[in-house]
């Protein structure tokens, strides 16, 4: 009796626990059985599931005739259904979804309540407001009919304004949403929770996770559970240690991110004005909670045009400003970043708020290292850190980029905990590591380059074994030269400003983006003159002479060659001279192309400058051309053929032969010509010398039609035509006008 009395003392206290409704004995027992090993022990002890006590006792007691012990596995507990509410607008995600779908399937046709064969552990993850939660709601809702047993839900909290929540807070919850009250919890909650799991089929939902040691306590232990886990961070530890599937969400698709607009918008505003709609989803950068704020601050102005809204937004300083809801300011996209970026260790923190003030689309490690001054190693692993919190994504091995609103927050962050002089000291930097590296790079004209005053060597400088890394590198970073050289003029940094300008001219010409010439000229041109730097103005002027109309090409060269006169510069005053004679040659003003070459070979050879001797004659020999004197043509090219085959100058080597055969053509010696253009093109293509590579691919189409291979130089025109339009060369639209010819087959005479 008295080993009676002490399992059945439990429940007589819990009698006034449990006034809202009558209780069982059976189901007592199975409650204390589920958290009380030692009882469960006890009754097995016993020997038997059915216990007779006939007799009379005195005192309090439990009588009953018999006492049936229901095995382990029948335990009954609670169903808890702690699913928050579904958005009812939920819109795309068609291929994370079908994703999700595919980790439930079992390889047969299961039943409507048939949970996963084995404990499935997903971590969703994307940056700040890409809608991990509202996708892992919609499928918890659409899948949780396969788990009968329950769905539990918590926000871990471990991106918020507050302290994250703790293992223990979740886990007591847990089993009070289980019906286990607080005394009969145990010290070793963990093993409680995945003993009250086992043989259930329960789904989890762990909402915004900062941490796998925050995870790993929580998770199930048993078959037929799901845990989903959603993160800012890529809980790649869990990956790893319990094999969870991750499911990275990306920026919403275009489509998706104007049907989501739509959806909230209304289908009459969006189909008024598609393209406002559009650019709408661009200037939020295509992120959901971004969407969905600029959506429905377009619905409460149903009389606003689409494009006003958009014109709103515009300005990257005020956008995360309107970004925001006036009763609901933790939602606002800025707040949401904020958490984000609070979470950081210092050094990772310093490196996003630095990679604000980067003016280009992307940024790689070397340059990000010279920004926030570390080497290029550690620049990697703080990178790598942002990428892995999704504040930063990788766009290319060892290359990083932001999307729009995280740029503008992380320029912001760099505005309010960056001083001034730390500021400037970044860019300068930044800048500094640009112009020397591209300098580095540009190895177009290896016997003639001016250095514009002395470039400075950065702590971590990036090297080149050879032409080829130095033109991927310059074409990767293409993008981010540019906006540097608009960005060192708006700061006031003049002189870096052209001279970033002027290193990579040269490239960017070679490459055919006459568009970026002009641009970064321009610009450059215009930063000189601020300082009243003539050398600079002048070399601008020459640089921005090529993309424009001829007459203007004249204009520009005759400036900067009065520039280079008053500065004494006989060198570039040569120089010019040649480029101006070349001009006037397009221009058919042959008299004064003559004169003009002519001064520069007579001055040329006073500082000993092969490769500009060189650059003279050729253009000699094509003003030659244009005036019919094909042999005096021929006999200057191979004058510049042997010099720049002594300096082993491949691309002049080319241009050269590409003069050659347009002498040749003009003897009417064909086939020689059109051997020069194939040992042209050959080098162009080598070199990626896209703008030759036009001009020569037209000259040969047009020998090879004087031999009647007409079908050939189609080919050839077609190639030139595409070429052409790409980089907007002048010549497109005269090889247009070739292609829609159907040239007669001439036979070689």
């Amino acid at each position: 009796m008295r080993a009676w009395s002490a399992l059945v003392r439990p429940f007589r206290d819990r009698r006034s626990r449990d006034r809202t409704g009558l209780v069982t004995l059976s189901e007592l027992l199975d409650r204390e059985i589920a958290v009380d090993p030692a009882l469960a022990a006890a009754l097995q002890a016993a020997g038997s599931t059915v216990n007779r006590m006939p007799g009379t006792v005195h005192g309090q007691v439990v009588q009953a005739r018999e006492v049936h012990l229901p095995p382990p596995s029948a335990r009954s507990l609670p169903v808890p259904r702690q699913l928050p509410a579904t958005i009812p607008d939920f819109t795309g995600r068609a291929s994370d979804l079908a994703h999700l779908d595919a980790l439930l399937a079992t390889g047969d046709e299961p039943g409507p309540a048939v949970g996963p064969p084995a404990v499935v552990i997903t971590a969703i993850d994307g940056t700040a407001g890409a809608g991990k939660t509202t996708l892992a709601v919609c499928w918890a809702h659409r899948v949780k009919h396969r788990f009968p047993d329950g769905q539990l839900y918590v926000n871990l909290r471990g991106y918020d304004a507050g302290p994250p929540a703790t293992p223990a807070e979740v886990l007591d919850g847990f089993l009070r949403a289980l019906d286990i009250p607080p005394e009969r919890i145990p010290d070793d909650v963990e093993a409680l929770f995945r003993s009250l799991l086992d043989g259930r089929r329960t789904l989890l939902l762990l909402d915004n996770a900062n941490s796998p040691e925050q995870v790993r306590p929580l998770l199930p232990g048993s078959p037929g559970c799901l845990a989903l886990v959603t993160s800012r961070s890529s809980l790649s530890g869990l990956a790893v240690t319990a094999g969870a599937i991750r499911v990275s969400l990306d920026l919403l698709p275009l489509a998706d991110a104007v049907a989501l607009l739509r959806t909230i918008i209304g289908a009459e505003r969006v189909d008024a004005e598609p393209d406002a709609v559009v650019d709408l989803a661009r200037i939020c950068a295509r992120l959901p909670l971004a969407l969905r704020i600029a959506g429905h601050r377009a619905t409460a102005r149903p009389h606003t045009r689409l494009a006003d809204v958009v014109a709103d937004l515009a300005d990257e300083q005020h956008r995360l400003d309107e970004l925001s809801i006036a009763d609901d300011e933790p939602a606002a996209v800025r707040a949401v970043f904020s958490w984000s970026y609070r979470a950081l260790p210092a050094d990772q923190a310093r490196m996003f708020r630095l990679l604000g003030l980067h003016p280009g689309p992307d940024i790689g490690n070397y340059a990000a290292a010279a920004l926030a001054d570390v080497d290029p190693r550690r620049a990697r692993r703080l990178l790598d850190g942002l990428v892995e919190v999704h504040l930063l994504e990788h766009a290319a091995r060892d290359r990083y980029r932001f999307h729009d609103l995280l740029r503008a927050y992380a320029h912001e962050r760099a505005e309010h905990d960056e001083t001034p002089d730390d500021r400037n000291a970044a860019t300068e930097r930044l800048l500094g590591w640009y112009l020397h590296t591209a300098h580095a790079a540009d190895r177009q004209h290896p016997h003639y380059r001016i250095v514009p005053d002395a470039v400075p060597s950065p702590r971590h400088p990036l090297t080149f074994a050879n032409d080829d890394q130095g033109r991927e590198w310059l074409e990767t970073e293409r993008p981010a030269i540019v906006a540097a050289v608009r960005h060192a003029a708006d700061a006031g940094r003049h002189r870096l400003a052209w001279q970033l300008a002027a290193v990579a001219g040269c490239f960017l010409n070679h490459r055919g983006y006459r568009d970026d010439v002009g641009k970064t000229g321009q610009l450059g041109l215009a930063a000189a003159r601020r300082i009243r730097d003539r050398f600079g103005e002048a070399w601008m002027l020459d640089l921005i002479s090529g993309p424009g109309w001829l007459d203007e090409t004249v204009l520009l060269r005759q400036q900067a060659l009065a520039i280079y006169r008053e500065l004494g510069d006989r060198r570039l005053e040569a120089a010019t001279l040649s480029d101006l004679g070349h001009a006037y040659g397009d221009l058919r003003r042959y008299s004064e192309a003559v004169d003009c070459i002519q001064q520069a070979l007579a001055i040329l050879p006073q500082f000993g400058d092969q490769w500009a001797e060189g650059l003279a004659l050729r253009n000699l020999a094509d003003v030659h051309v244009g005036l019919g004197r094909f042999v005096e043509a021929e006999t200057y090219c191979e004058q510049a053929l042997a010099i720049f085959r002594r300096i082993s100058d491949s691309t002049r080597v080319a241009l050269a032969l590409d003069s050659l055969g347009r002498a040749c053509h003009g003897l009417r010696r064909f086939g020689e010509a059109v051997d020069c253009y194939r040992q042209a093109l050959s080098i162009f293509r080598q070199t990626d010398y896209r703008g030759a590579t036009v001009e020569t691919l037209d000259n040969l189409a047009q020998t090879l039609c004087q031999t009647g291979d007409t079908e050939t130089a189609r080919d050839h025109w077609r190639e030139a035509l595409a070429l052409g339009e790409e980089i907007g060369h002048p010549r497109t639209e005269e090889i247009r006008a070739r292609l829609a010819l159907r040239p007669r087959p001439r036979l070689r005479p």
